[in-house]
């Protein structure tokens, strides 16, 4: 009983192979033993094989794919013994050089591969190349008389061989067939294949368009200077820092007293420009100009507090005061 990995890997291969069947050759396992599996090998072009069909079978153990399956060819064929274990590196006789990536196309492939050769390894049988071609012309008769090929490929018991994996070519005419099967000779009619169309021959040649003219390159102008920014903006900005600067130096140091102030009134309402012109600019006013009215507001305040503490401690005095008044 196949084990649960071999089982769902030949279950997948299978389903591979009938949606892209690989060239020459097709494969299928029996429907009561997925281990067991039965193909058929089509001859290939250029070989004594060429025309033939070759029935074997592959016998999977429940370790597949770690284990190499045995392969057996069971069509005469003049290049392996019918029946017996082939020696393949991908073959039960090679277990140690088993790659578990291949598959039954690959083994199948590599198959037909050494069937083309003439290497000597067990299974394998010195055939000349007349009696392979002799058993290629007879291999289809030979295989639709054999029962288990009948229930395995009943489509190929028929009398035309139908096409499998690649495209099916024709065996060789001069190939020996089999006494049960006579050859029907196939006419071939001359005008199998139509004439080409013929291409009127053209008035006149056909100029190859001429390249235009070349002409000096064009050197592009270079890219104008970005303009400089206008004096005006940076003097503005250059000013409000001056005056900004100055209010400070006004505001954490005393004002100088006689010519030394005089010097710093004058430099603080002039600048210089970049280009080395004096620039007047409006001098910072002074604390209590600026906090005249906070001042004011101040000693009204202190006025005000100072007749209500009066009033409300002195009262005498007070009514004195206003009496007198």
């Amino acid at each position: 009983m196949a084990a649960n990995a071999a089982f769902k890997r030949l279950t997948k291969e299978y389903k591979a192979i009938v949606v892209s069947p690989p060239p020459l050759l097709t494969a299928r396992p029996l429907e009561n033993n997925i281990l067991e599996w039965h193909f058929l090998l089509h001859g290939p072009p250029d070989t004594p094989y060429h025309g033939g069909v070759y029935w074997g079978k592959l016998v999977f153990p429940p370790q597949y794919p770690y284990k190499p399956p045995s392969i057996r060819m069971l069509t005469p064929n003049g290049r392996f013994k019918p029946g017996d274990r082939i020696c393949l590196s991908m073959s039960d006789f090679h277990p140690d050089t088993w790659n578990p990536a291949w598959s039954v196309a690959t083994i199948l492939s590599g198959l037909l591969s050494f069937m083309a050769t003439d290497e000597v390894a067990a299974g394998t049988v010195a055939g000349t190349p007349s009696q392979r071609k002799a058993l290629a012309a007879a291999s289809h008769a030979w295989n639709r008389e054999q029962k288990v090929f009948k229930e395995v490929f009943p489509e190929f018991c028929a009398d035309e061989k139908p096409a499998f994996g690649g495209s099916y070519d024709a065996p060789p005419k001069d190939a020996i067939v089999a006494p049960s099967t006579p050859a029907v000779p196939i006419p071939t009619p001359a005008s199998a294949s139509p004439a080409a169309p013929t291409v009127p021959a053209a008035t006149q040649p056909i100029a190859p368009p001429s390249a235009p003219a070349m002409t000096a390159p064009v050197t592009p102008a270079a890219p104008a200077p970005a303009p400089a920014p206008s004096a005006p903006a940076g003097l503005r900005a250059r000013t409000v820092m001056t005056a900004h600067a100055a209010a400070d130096a006004v505001h954490c140091h005393p004002p100088a007293r006689g010519a030394a102030a005089a010097a710093a009134a004058a430099n603080a309402g002039s600048v210089t420009s970049p280009t080395g012109s004096a620039v007047t600019t409006a001098a910072a006013p002074s604390p209590l100009v600026r906090y005249k009215w906070l001042v004011v507001a101040f000693l009204v305040w202190c006025y005000l507090f100072v007749s209500r503490i009066a009033v409300r401690f002195f009262p005498q005095a007070t009514a004195a005061s206003s009496a007198a008044a």
